[in-house]
């Protein structure tokens, strides 16, 4: 075990000392640096063109969008192309042109078929698929690139140093798409960073595999391009990369700025509003109202840059239907609920898509329902159940003993001469007479409920006089 524990650690150190090498000794170090500058540029104005892209309506949405493509496209291209302008081989070198623009137009119809897997799409799943076709068409725009850089020598492969930039690029390709489509924003943000340190260790990787043995029996082919010719060429797309990244940046700076305008306005015009308001953005709380300040007792920065789920639990915002009302509770400062009707309503604020949530208070309607529902049902003076009440409950009962045969038993009481009372001592006294016999009998089957061995079943209250 020892010795295999002392060869992995050899091992790994070989490893680090190769790729260290390449670095420092087989490259450029300034253009190395500008490959990285590059590639930074590019995501950028692949990003923002992809955005603006996103905001826009009709064709323009599908120009921008093919824009985006080609210019993510160009961006892994470009970055290639200046790290192995800037790999020093020691002996003459020159590209094969074919093989170099197949590289480009692979990279572009990988890029463009994992945009359109995951544009629109939530799909954890699709974007896993995405980022597969990405990495592969990123590997394979590197070893063509690779294939198609002649010199005049021999060249070999390490295996290992190829499995290690297959195993190790491609799942990071496919970690920074998943993550690219996640709610939360810090997680997003990490998304162009992971695609640069793909690329970089797919390069760096590769580049060590590549062994160069100078031959002075061969030649360079008399079709291929030296670097002096293909310099200008990468240069000219790094240049397309920059203006599209100042473009990127002018649609980024304009966006913020529409969306400032439109959020103040929607603010003056939310502050109106009687309902509560909760704008979000991916089911963050952006801004409230201060009739929603009322309602749940808390401030604004109380509320702010929170869940939504936080407010309303239980209620999930992607499977609400637009404009369309619900049921549901909101929680007040100290843990208190208050029932709620809730509806969604999807707004473009500058040029991005936010979701309006509005919330008003059913204390009231409930309290009114509550009344109304018991001055249906019950009689005003004795408080007991009315007639009406207590069809509704013999029906139930006897539709419930004939599915289940579940027996019961009805206990009719007659209150004589009740007629006598009204006539002799007044109405008056005949009330409060009535008022008590509800409120013995109340007692009574309370009583009786609580007895040892009684059934603890909801009785039916006499609920009707016969005078007599």
């Amino acid at each position: 075990m020892g010795i295999k524990t002392d060869f992995s650690s050899e091992g790994r150190h070989i490893v680090m000392d190769t790729i260290v090498t390449c670095l420092t000794v087989g490259h450029d170090q300034t253009l190395l640096i500008s490959a990285v500058a590059i590639c930074l540029i590019g995501i950028h104005a692949s990003f923002s063109i992809a955005t603006h892209a996103a905001r826009a309506e009709g064709k323009a949405k599908r120009h921008w969008a093919l824009l985006s493509i080609f210019a993510a496209g160009c961006t892994a291209w470009a970055t290639h192309m200046v790290a192995l302008l800037a790999y020093r081989p020691g002996m003459l070198s020159a590209f094969e042109p074919i093989l170099m623009t197949i590289s480009l137009l692979v990279t572009i119809a990988g890029i463009g078929l994992s945009m359109w897997l995951v544009i629109g799409r939530r799909d954890r799943r699709l974007r896993i698929y995405a980022g597969l076709i990405l990495g592969v068409a990123i590997t394979i725009l590197h070893y063509l690139g690779q294939a198609s850089y002649f010199v005049t020598g021999r060249v070999s492969w390490d295996p290992k140093f190829v499995a290690a930039s297959i195993s190790l690029g491609i799942p990071l390709y496919i970690v920074a798409i998943v993550i690219s489509g996640e709610r939360n924003r810090k997680l997003r943000a990490l998304a162009p960073l992971l695609l640069l340190v793909a690329i970089a260790v797919l390069h760096v990787t590769g580049m060590a595999a590549m062994k160069v043995t100078y031959d002075p029996r061969i030649r360079l082919p008399a079709f291929s391009l030296e670097p002096d010719v293909v310099a200008p060429i990468v240069a000219s797309v790094c240049m397309g990369l920059v203006l599209l990244a100042v473009l990127g940046l002018r649609f980024a700076i304009a966006a913020r700025a529409q969306m400032r305008r439109d959020q103040n306005r929607l603010g003056e015009l939310a502050n109106l509003a009687v309902e509560g308001l909760a704008v979000c953005d991916d089911g963050i709380i952006t801004s409230v109202n201060e009739s929603l300040w009322r309602l749940t007792e808390r401030n604004h920065a109380q509320l702010c840059w929170q869940p939504i789920e936080t407010l309303l639990p239980g209620l999930e915002l992607e499977d609400m239907a637009d404009q369309q009302e619900y049921d549901a509770e909101l929680l007040c400062h100290g843990g208190g609920v208050v029932p709620v009707r809730v509806l969604r309503r999807d707004v473009l604020v500058g040029s991005k898509k936010l979701t309006v949530v509005a919330i008003r208070d059913q204390s009231e309607r409930l309290k009114s329902e509550a009344t109304i529902r018991r001055l249906a049902y019950t009689n005003a003076l004795t408080g007991l159940t009315n007639r009406v009440r207590f069809h509704d409950l013999l029906s139930r009962r006897l539709a419930r003993q004939r599915l289940a045969d579940h027996p019961f038993a009805l206990l009719a009481l007659d209150l004589d001469r009740f007629k006598w009372v009204n006539d002799t001592m007044g109405h008056g006294v005949g009330d409060q007479l009535l008022s008590q016999i509800a409120d013995r009998l109340r007692e009574s089957v309370l009583l009786m409920m609580l007895l040892p061995g009684s059934a603890a079943t909801s009785g039916l209250l006499p609920v009707s006089w016969t005078p007599r």
